[in-house]
């Protein structure tokens, strides 16, 4: 709401007295988001698209707004990511008007003077906001967007990078290159005078200062996208370069349409920042679906018995249940425990296999029993049906 009451405000001032003696007039122009105005009335106002700029950030900062008082975005990734990309969409674009149009009192020729108008500082007041916005989002995590720890055995978990990460961060590399790139070449140029992010004619401006930042703030998300971490810090980053890159092509193309610049006089820094807000778009819609699709994590390399030596996997939500698996063999339950000497029971007189005897090997049978009588063998005896019988 702050930023569309903030269009129809004036965003700064120009004045000059003029001076007769080298035939300069008087004048008293308005700058606001939709016409520059000419106060005296000498010249008819220009159109400006700064509006729609500031129109978009209105309704990207209302949809963030909404999602986050409604409380959606505290369990479900796919709406705290919509929130995060609105409210970046929305301090990209309003952080841009502010040192666009902060740098009037700096670009003013020598004979006026430029002031900020109560515009800039709703705006200024809108950037803040939303920045403050972000960074919430960014510091809180929802309830079902934590990424747990540990796995199922007690094993620590570590990120990994799935095909999309790795895709933004192989192209936030040269959209970072782009977009700086752009600042220092000529965004208009015709002749005896040029204009780029950072000078007007002779004269400084610090339209490059948030490119720069946002460049800064791209490279780092993709050395993070590598390591499958920072989704939503990397989707926040290249939605904020989009916007500032959409804002700077509207104002720039404004002079085109309604001023006295021509096609021609685009320079070559103005299609570089062409280029690179396309590429920024693409970037930030797959910043966007990895962010919604969540971490990918490795397979852990620790055994599971240096974690868990009972083998078993924890009985999760099982009220009552042991903490992990099956209880422990002992004898109030499961498979008994192994005697001292072995798995099984040691032969004794009562049952297995009987104790051997005194001299060794299997106990002598008596006679009473059967067979062959005890004590050593007669000399010269033979089997019967041998030779010798």
């Amino acid at each position: 709401m702050l930023l569309i009451v903030t269009s129809f405000l004036n965003l700064a001032e120009y004045r000059s007295p003029g001076d007769p003696t080298q035939g300069l007039s008087a004048y008293r122009n308005l700058w606001g988001a939709w016409k520059f105005t000419d106060a005296t009335g000498a010249t008819p106002d220009t159109q400006q698209l700064l509006g729609i700029g500031m129109s978009l950030a209105a309704v990207f900062a209302a949809l963030g707004g909404v999602l986050l008082l409604a409380g959606s975005g505290a369990g479900k990734r796919a709406v705290r990511a919509l929130e995060v990309t609105s409210g970046a969409l929305a301090f990209g674009l309003s952080v841009t008007v502010v040192f666009d149009v902060g740098s009037a009192p700096l670009t003013v020729g020598d004979n006026g003077t430029a002031s900020l108008g109560p515009g800039f500082w709703t705006v200024l007041l809108a950037a803040l906001g939303a920045v403050a916005a972000v960074a919430l989002l960014l510091s809180v995590k929802g309830a079902t967007t934590s990424v747990p720890t540990v796995d199922a055995y007690g094993r620590p978990l570590s990120p990994r990078a799935s095909g999309l990460d790795i895709a933004v961060g192989v192209l936030s590399v040269p959209l970072a290159a782009l977009m700086v790139a752009a600042t220092f070449f000529d965004q208009l140029r015709s002749p005896g005078f040029s204009m780029t992010m950072w000078r007007a004619a002779d004269k400084t401006q610090l339209v490059g200062v948030p490119f720069v930042l946002g460049a800064v703030v791209v490279l780092i998300a993709a050395v993070l996208a590598f390591t499958g971490r920072g989704g939503l810090f990397r989707t926040a980053g290249v939605a904020a370069l989009f916007a500032a890159g959409v804002l700077v092509v509207l104002d720039t193309v404004d002079q085109e349409l309604f001023g006295p610049v021509h096609l021609g006089d685009f320079g070559i820094g103005f299609w570089l920042l062409i280029g690179a807000t396309v590429l920024a778009l693409l970037v930030t819609v797959l910043a966007l679906v990895a962010a919604i699709a969540g971490p990918r994590h490795r397979t852990p390399y620790a055994p599971v018995a240096q974690v868990n030596p009972q083998w078993n996997a924890p009985n999760v939500g099982v009220p009552g249940a042991p903490q992990f698996g099956y209880p422990q063999a002992g004898p109030q339950g499961g498979f008994p425990q192994a005697e001292p000497y072995g798995a099984f029971p040691q032969p004794g007189p009562q049952g297995g296999i009987p104790q051997a005897g005194p001299s060794g090997g299997y106990p002598q049978v008596g006679p009473e029993q059967g067979g062959y009588p005890p004590g050593a063998p007669t000399q010269n005896w033979s089997w019967p049906g041998s030779p010798g019988q």
